[in-house]
This record gives structure tokens, sequence and C-alpha cells, in this order.
């Protein structure tokens, strides 16, 4: 039983890692480089043209919303 544990570990430690390292070149392009966040969004409003989705990056939402908080503080 003590050797049996180690072993199943190892297995699942093995089969977790080979998992993890395979989605990473899924996040990249032909020559290697990461998809940029406009890639990601492209391929995203291909895949699901048919709900029309409307993405924005989150980063942009939040600067959106400060400048927003801002204008509403100046006046």
């Amino acid at each position: 039983m003590k050797r049996i544990l180690p072993r199943i570990l190892t297995a699942t430690a093995l089969v977790c890692t080979s998992f993890l390292s395979g989605c990473s070149f899924i996040l990249a392009t032909e020559n290697s480089a990461p998809y940029t966040p406009d890639d990601v969004i492209a391929m995203v409003e291909k895949e699901f043209a048919a709900c029309h989705p409307h993405i924005v990056l989150q980063e942009m939402q939040i600067e959106k919303e400060k400048r927003e908080l801002q204008e509403q503080v100046e006046q």
C-alpha cells in the first residue's frame, strides 16, 4: 500500500503536466508568438458570429468607467 500511493501521485502529476503543457501550444500562433487580446477577440467573434457578440477588454471597460467617474466628480 505504501508503494502504490506514490506511484498514483506520480502518475497523476505526469498526466496533469502533460495536459497543461498541451494547452500552452493552443494559445500560440504558428510562429510561436502568443495571441494578442485582439486576436482572441477576433477568434471568439468568428466562432460565435451567429450570436453577434460584442466583446470589450476588461481593462478598457475599467478605464472607461474611471473616466466617467472622474467627469462626474469634476461636475
